[in-house]
């Protein structure tokens, strides 16, 4: 049975209004086969708000103490390296009121090498050459630094006034512990021990 004008009418109609539909919901002024766009989200990106135990939480929210630990590590480091500096550099002619010696070395370890520049001045004694270290620090508290190394004097002689070796020895590696404290926003070192030769490797 045939659909009579007024039914053929209103499924022409139908049809139309149908077929509208569905060109508005996938074209939207972009092909049919395009992608949705992602809905936009409200939630902090996560790698910002990840808690204290979440292993991808950015470097700049893990560290701050890290950072500040290897930044005191650091100027420790630093200061104990200029402090033999500063030593080597006094030895050669011993002067015990060098002042370099103030600006990386306090308390008993200021006092220690003193007392060594002093000694070998009085003797008439001069050290040349090279002293050799590998510092590392073992600790980092708020207030001191503590750090381990073998010295190797083996190439810093020390000269008698006729010119000639003082001691048989030419020195060797010695286990050497140092303590290092802040001094008016400065770190230097406070404690020091040199033990004899051999006492490392």
């Amino acid at each position: 049975m045939k659909p009579s004008g007024g039914q053929r009418s209103r499924l022409i109609l139908l049809l139309a209004a149908l077929a509208a539909t569905i060109v508005a919901c996938t074209s939207d002024g972009k092909p049919s086969g395009a992608r949705p766009s992602p809905p936009q989200s409200n939630l902090t990106d996560s790698s910002q708000v990840a808690g204290p135990d979440s292993p991808t939480r950015p470097s700049s929210l893990i560290a701050p103490s890290a950072t500040a630990s290897s930044a005191t590590e650091t100027a420790a480091l630093d200061a104990y390296r200029k402090m033999w500096a500063a030593m080597v550099q006094a030895a050669v002619d011993p002067d015990p009121a060098n002042p370099e010696l103030a600006k990386f070395a306090t308390g008993t370890a200021l006092q220690k090498l003193q007392y060594s520049l002093a000694v070998d001045r009085e003797n008439g004694f001069t050290s040349k050459g090279t002293l050799h270290f590998a510092p590392q620090v073992t600790s980092v508290g708020s207030s001191s630094v503590k750090i381990f190394d073998c010295t190797d004097d083996s190439s810093w002689l020390k000269y008698k006034p006729d010119g000639t070796l003082k001691g048989d020895a030419p020195g060797g590696k010695r286990r050497t512990e140092a303590t290092l404290t802040p001094v008016d926003a400065t770190w230097k070192v406070s404690d020091l021990r040199v033990d004899g030769v051999g006492t490392c490797s």
